[in-house]
């Protein structure tokens, strides 16, 4: 097969390909998008051993589909444009609407790849361009890993290896904040499993905005963690103070099964929205503080978090409790 060819095919087949890895890499094989993918990439196997084994079969027609004269057959490099152009259109329309780094890392190599296209017959051209494309992908594969390690998935904050990591660099004065939702366990029993999970999000992203420069974490079930860098406990009080109260006065609206959204644009619609039959619940957190005294560990400086946690919870929870 001449290279004329193999450039058509490349230039159909790699826009078409990367844009059906960004619609369908977190889909399920067995779903109608996972075997959408399936169905594509077994069709392009067969067309590409077809255009191979009996290359003498379609070789007339492929001469006169693939010839590009300066003033024929123009329309030819035109769908080779414009298939590039959709493609990337409607990847773009994704990363605008999601701004995923997945999406973004899948856009770039298609603008590479078209780059490469339109400069085919530059001396070193396609060895360029495939290695920035693998560096993004090595990229992204870090970042995904990264990603899987130290992020909570459900909560979208960083997890317990992450504190951990960022307690064992932090500088030697900060000060600790344990936290969890009270009464987690009954409210669990008394609405579901699926409304815990809200109450979570829900908790982590008034987390997320905690002020006076706090760094919110997943410890673990119903538990979070607060740092405050460079800072002292009274420092930190007005802040933690601040932040209990905005999640206690917080209605959560409860919904049965059948008010849910039954997929994201229904829940952007309904969000921010009370329903009228749905019942609002309110739920509070209890925290526990400790400054970092010198020489002692992460480890040292959250048991003594803890104690005031637990103290915070004997005390009647909903409070702020500082360690001695």
């Amino acid at each position: 097969m001449n290279t004329q060819k193999v450039f058509v095919l490349l230039a159909l087949l790699l826009p078409v390909n990367w844009l059906v890895i960004s619609y369908c890499h977190d889909q399920p094989a067995l779903s109608p998008m996972g075997f959408m993918a399936i169905t594509i990439g077994v069709a392009e196997l067969l067309v590409c051993y077809l255009l191979y084994a009996h290359e003498q079969n379609f070789d007339g027609w492929l001469q006169s589909w693939l010839q590009v004269q300066p003033y024929g057959n123009v329309w030819q490099p035109l769908i080779l444009q414009g298939v590039a152009v959709l493609c990337l259109a409607a990847l773009g329309s994704k990363v605008w609407k999601r701004r995923l780094r997945f999406d973004i890392d899948i856009f770039t190599i298609m603008v590479i790849n078209s780059w490469m296209l339109a400069n085919f017959e530059q001396s070193n051209i396609s060895s360029l361009s495939f290695l920035g494309i693998e560096l993004i992908l090595l990229g992204g594969l870090v970042s995904a890993s990264y990603q899987m390690a130290f992020h909570d998935e459900l909560t979208k904050l960083p997890g317990r290896r992450a504190l951990v990591s960022d307690l064992k660099h932090a500088s030697r004065h900060y000060c600790m904040a344990m936290t969890d939702v009270d009464h987690f366990k009954k409210f669990n029993d008394t609405y579901g499993h699926d409304i815990g999970d809200d109450v979570l999000k829900l908790v982590a992203a008034k987390l997320g905005d905690v002020t006076g420069g706090g760094k919110s974490y997943r410890y673990g079930g119903e538990e979070f963690a607060v740092v405050f860098r460079g800072k002292s406990a009274e420092e930190c009080r007005p802040h933690l103070e601040a932040l209990r109260e905005v999640i206690a006065n917080y209605p959560l609206s409860v919904r049965n099964k059948n008010s849910r959204p039954e997929d994201d644009k229904q829940g952007k619609k309904q969000r921010g929205q009370t329903p009228k039959k749905a019942k609002t619940t309110h739920v509070t957190i209890s925290l526990g503080v400790a400054d970092r005294v010198a020489g002692e560990t992460y480890e040292e400086v959250m048991k003594r978090a803890d104690q005031a946690l637990y103290k915070a919870k004997e005390n009647g929870r909903n409070r702020v409790e500082f360690s001695n």
